[in-house]
């Protein structure tokens, strides 16, 4: 207690997370009242008129379903998903590690297993993110394939990850290849300062964005 201050740090870390679970929660509340409303326009069981108490009444009093999807979306936002429910090839594995860290056979190596495996549903969620939003790769995951597959919302925003990828593989390949941004400089093996050759030749420093007269 008195190391930590009372948990100082971690209560500042659930926090922080609490905060934007919420704003993702809510965030995602606002989507689907907002989405709900626009469909029962357009099949003209509703007028545009009415359009804006339904809508709050929707945001003040949701239903279950709406309050399980938006708890969901705000455990995506935050990488918080459990790795059983995430439906693919990422957490089935990490699930697998994780239930195998608790097993009695394996409580021997715990002091090796916490330090190597101590968090896992995080770095996979992220992960996960990650791979969703790069082109062929995510289409080894099978929760974006199916997220494809429903039509509506959920399919138009994993189409978006992916196009969000290509155009960042467009933006920076275009870049890189006419040199205007670099990343890292060729490494030569046996010294630390002879890595820098890009810059030795060129004069253009690693890691960076050269602008033309600058």
């Amino acid at each position: 207690t008195i190391l930590t201050g009372d948990r100082i740090p971690y209560r500042f870390l659930q926090n922080a997370d609490n905060y934007f679970k919420n704003g993702a929660y809510h965030g995602e509340l606002y989507a689907l009242a907002f989405r709900d409303t626009l469909k029962n326009i357009k099949i003209g069981t509703l007028t545009k008129k009415d359009a804006p108490d339904y809508l709050a009444q929707l945001v003040t009093n949701p239903g279950k379903d709406f309050t399980k999807v938006a708890y969901d979306k705000a455990l995506e936002r935050t990488f918080q998903t459990p790795l059983s429910k995430r439906g693919d090839l990422l957490g089935d594995t990490a699930d697998m590690i994780q239930k195998l860290k608790v097993k009695k056979s394996f409580r021997p190596l715990t002091i090796f297993s916490s330090q190597w495996f101590t968090f896992l549903r995080t770095p996979t969620n992220i992960i996960g993110s990650t791979w969703e939003r790069i082109p062929f790769a995510n289409r080894l995951l099978s929760n974006y394939r199916d997220a494809l597959k429903t039509p509506g919302a959920t399919a138009e925003l994993a189409k978006a990850k992916s196009t969000l990828g290509w155009a960042f593989i467009c933006s920076f390949g275009y870049l890189g290849f006419h040199g205007i941004f670099s990343g890292s400089d060729v490494d030569i093996k046996g010294s630390f300062r002879d890595k820098y050759q890009l810059q030795k030749a060129a004069n253009r420093q690693p890691k960076s964005f050269r602008m033309q007269n600058f």
